[in-house]
């Protein structure tokens, strides 16, 4: 949470620097931000989709034996701390992008030419 309040507060330092230069930050931050996610995101599906198959056939042949209801409660108490967190961010990222049109539709213009990279 304090990296990501750090780095809104050096983006704030753009609202006097020209609309132009906000576009072109935003287009690169966008791009590199789009690349590398779904570059890493196609990884990260294969190596969880293959993880869920090996442990269902892990568990079909009796080696492994799961406890729902622990992982159900565990499960619940991360996803209200991320929900926390989550809402936080999201309200100081969307007053930023409200303030900064130019640099936010750099980002998502750049990130989504970063994603069509991906092949």
């Amino acid at each position: 949470m304090k990296n990501a309040r750090g780095i809104l507060e050096s983006l704030k330092l753009f609202n006097k620097e020209n609309k132009l230069q906000q576009l072109a930050v935003g287009a690169a931050a966008g791009a590199t931000t789009g690349y590398i996610a779904f570059r890493v995101g196609k990884s990260v599906a294969f190596l969880v989709g293959g993880s869920i198959l090996l442990f269902q056939v892990a568990q079909n042949h009796g080696l492994t034996k799961m406890s729902w209801g622990d992982a159900r409660d565990k499960t619940k108490c991360i996803t209200q701390s991320w929900k926390e967190l989550a809402c936080c961010w999201q309200q100081q990222a969307t007053a930023y992008a409200k303030t900064n049109c130019s640099f936010g539709a750099g980002f998502v213009g750049g990130f989504l030419i970063g994603a069509s990279m991906v092949r």
